[in-house]
């Protein structure tokens, strides 16, 4: 005998459920730093996730007006988000940490490369079938 459950009783037991959870998160949530501040796109998630909404928000109209390669393009916005937050959380003391920096962005480009091609890439590909 198989029961048929209707979408609405599911969606209302699934909330029942989860009211003891939703305060608990409620509650964890008033502890979370602020998810876009500077020392958070400092770090190489953070500038790696900023960086590939700014590509994918911007990427359009600089291919229209600027012929760089999109890698390129990704490699200069992560040296400069990177840059930014180290100047603006006073992590910056030399050429030598800029150096560094530049080197850092490298591994930030890629990541946000390799999140896009996991992400939209695949669907990009289907749209163009």
């Amino acid at each position: 005998m198989k029961i048929k459950l209707k979408a609405p009783a599911v969606l209302w037991l699934a909330l029942l459920l989860s009211a003891p959870v939703s305060g608990a998160l409620a509650a964890a949530a008033e502890n979370l730093p602020d998810s876009y501040s500077w020392e958070a796109v400092g770090t190489v998630g953070g500038c790696m996730a900023v960086t590939l909404l700014i590509v994918q928000l911007v990427k359009a109209p600089v291919e229209r007006f600027l012929k760089i390669p999109t890698r390129v393009f990704v490699y200069l916005v992560s040296l400069v988000l990177m840059v930014c937050a180290n100047i603006f959380t006073g992590r910056i003391t030399g050429m030598g940490d800029v150096a560094l920096i530049a080197c850092n962005a490298i591994p930030v480009a890629l990541s946000a490369m390799g999140a896009y091609e996991l992400t939209f890439a695949k669907r990009d590909q289907e749209d163009k079938e």
